[in-house]
């Protein structure tokens, strides 16, 4: 069972990949011969240190039903395609130990003390992955000062059961922390107590972080799940309004968080109420595998009625793929595809448009919407203009492992994770803010298209440079690092913070972060066949102690003064605005006594970051994709008064 990308889900048994199973001993018990199974397709990636594969004792976390949905259904069904379901449920039964989890807490911590949701009236303190408009990700009503952050301390934890990646920003309101879970469950906590105020099972895991919106004046959440489901429920008690599958290819994905609109927009009479929803795909993973038919998904965009859940209108990066001949060995190939929309849409009513990014082609021919940020009407989906940062980038994870669906020519893996900032230069010039996994800035005209500046500020890599969000104020721009040490020629990894001014892109500020303690480079994670080769376990405790991965790659937040941004070793910082001074940190990835009961221990901080307000402070900590530190726990931190 091979990850070799992002997390994804969706894959249908129509990919065509087969196994051969073998012939397993009657007298086995299941678990046994889950083992033999497991042994034979799995751990040759699990256990042998391949780059983003998890790791077999974080698979050992997960809930049967878990494991089995995912190589049933989801991202490893191409792998376990010629298993029969009872195999994949002995498979299922081994990893996880048997039995299903016990959700008894949940209504074991239901609040008695403290009131229901409102439907409407408390104050709304961060409604989306942009805390409000333009993505900019900026709280501007917190408490929160350099002068007193250093008396953030925690005030509670929460534990997700079975659950090793935490990647659901939240939603902040005066009354309640709305929060979604891969363990398949979305809820309103309480913000003082975390206490459950109410709580609804979802179809599968929570994939994106939660929206708040609006339907005929009830407040209401927005997201999607890891099966391209997206739902939108009542914030006062969860119950469901609608769900549609967006699943338009077997292996769409819903990464980037939707971005919800009400109001008028340039261009049309009538006031709108649209949910914007970005689609990508995880074929650019299940290209590795050997004898896929590579490639025939592309990333779109897609507008729902948010009132209905009805399509409005797509937009679709490439046209549909063609057969294009056949491989060496005889396996046909599909092209144009990939320039998938990991981004969350940026809205911007006052033009009629939203700003997308897209990633890169994952197979011939290039096409010139790859690696590119992307102007779309919100009135019909049309293209208005689009600004190429890099051509002919096409790569799939086959450029991993030597195989024939990775082209001679290949990319480097440049594209576009990071929302679209819409901002405005000292002068008043609109400015539309890029950040990408080259590690490059760019400024551009959100009118036109047009470049202002960029800036490169290290080399990138496929998991190195800009990768999930930045953050503004005032006249500058704060833009974290990922860049992971990679055995590459020439390449010299530069993470850290790094503060740059809007109106030329050079830098003010940079402040590396470094790994802080003492590693074996024996363990390092290892990518490409020779180095999974020589792999070797690491223990988790150890993992835990020092980790290989300690760049900034989840998205920042900031507050007047102070920028938050979590590193890949679950380290939280505060850095002053002025000079990059870190006044306060958190190291995250250590267990928690939580206030359900339930035994929590953080990780790795990635994809979204800190969301703050008035005097508190929301984190989730845990990703174990790409070999990082899994964990299960959301952080809340208060002021002390």
């Amino acid at each position: 069972m091979k990850i070799i990308s992002r997390l994804a889900y969706t894959i249908s048994a129509a990919l065509g990949v087969s196994l051969s199973s073998g012939v397993l001993a009657a007298d086995l018990s299941n678990a046994q011969k889950g083992e033999q199974l497991y042994k034979k397709h799995c751990a040759a990636c699990h256990e042998q240190g391949v780059d983003k594969a998890p790791k077999v004792e974080d698979l050992k976390r997960l809930s049967q039903s878990q494991i089995m949905m995912t190589i049933s259904i989801g991202r490893m069904q191409p792998q376990a395609a010629a298993m029969s379901k009872d195999e994949r449920s002995w498979v299922s039964e081994y990893l996880s130990g048997g039995g299903e989890v016990d959700n008894t807490w949940l209504e074991a911590n239901r609040c008695d003390k403290y009131p229901v949701v409102t439907e409407t009236g408390s104050k709304v303190i961060s409604a989306d992955w942009g805390f409000g408009e333009f993505n900019n990700r900026l709280q501007t009503e917190s408490e929160i000062t350099p002068e007193n952050v250093h008396k953030l301390k925690l005030k509670w934890a929460f534990g997700f059961q079975k659950v090793n990646d935490m990647r659901n920003q939240p939603v902040y309101t005066e009354d309640a922390l709305y929060v979604g879970s891969k363990s398949a469950h979305v809820m309103a906590l309480d913000p003082e107590t975390g206490c459950i105020k109410w709580q609804q099972q979802t179809a599968a895991g929570v994939r994106s972080s939660l929206v708040l919106g609006e339907i005929a004046g009830e407040r209401v959440l927005f997201f999607a799940d890891e099966l391209a489901n997206v739902y939108a429920v009542r914030a006062k008690d969860g119950s469901r309004i609608w769900k549609e599958n967006l699943g338009v290819f077997p292996t769409s994905l819903i990464t980037g968080t939707p971005s919800f609109y009400k109001g008028k927009v340039k261009g049309q009479k009538e006031e709108v109420s649209q949910l914007i929803v970005p689609i990508s795909s995880f074929e650019v993973a299940a290209a590795g595998m050997p004898g896929y038919p590579c490639c025939r998904s592309h990333g779109m965009v897609i507008a729902l009625d948010a009132n209905t859940g009805k399509t409005q209108w797509q937009w679709h990066a490439t046209e549909q793929a063609k057969p294009l001949g056949k491989t060496k060995s005889g396996v046909p190939m599909f092209g144009p595809s990939g320039a998938v929309v990991w981004t969350t849409p940026t809205i911007d009513a006052e033009r009629g448009l939203i700003f997308i990014g897209t990633g890169e082609n994952t197979s011939k021919p290039a096409t010139d919407t790859s690696d590119s940020v992307v102007a779309l009407e919100m009135a019909t989906g049309k293209m208005r203009w689009k600004f190429q940062a890099l051509a002919n980038d096409i790569w799939n994870a086959a450029c991993l492992n030597g195989g024939e669906a990775c082209p001679e020519d290949m990319g480097p893996d440049f594209d576009f994770g990071a929302p679209m900032i819409l901002h405005k230069m000292s002068d008043g010039r609109p400015v539309l803010l890029a950040g990408q996994k080259s590690s490059e800035v760019f400024a551009l005209n959100p009118d036109t298209g047009k470049l202002y500046w960029r800036n490169r500020l290290s080399m990138g890599t496929t998991n190195g440079g800009i990768h999930w969000g930045m953050t503004v104020y005032k006249n500058s721009v704060y833009v974290p690092l990922a860049d992971p040490e990679r055995d590459i020629p020439g390449y010299t990894p530069k993470p850290g913070l790094y503060r740059l001014n809007i109106d030329n892109g050079k830098v003010e500020w940079a402040k590396p972060v470094s790994r802080g303690c003492d590693f074996d480079m024996e363990y390092a994670p290892k990518i490409g066949l020779e180095q999974v080769r020589s792999g070797k376990k690491r223990k988790l405790e150890d993992r835990y102690a020092c980790s290989w991965y300690y760049g900034l790659s989840a998205a920042p937040s900031a507050v007047p003064g102070l920028v938050f941004a979590a590193g890949l070793d679950g380290k939280l910082s505060a850095y002053r605005m002025k000079d990059g001074e870190i006044l306060w940190q958190s190291k995250t990835a250590v267990p928690f006594k939580t206030v359900n009961g339930l035994s929590a221990h953080g990780g790795a901080i990635d994809v979204d970051g800190a969301v703050l307000g008035k005097d508190k402070l929301f984190i989730n900590s845990g990703y174990s994709m790409f070999g990082q530190l899994p964990g299960n726990v959301l952080l809340a931190f208060e002021l002390e008064k």
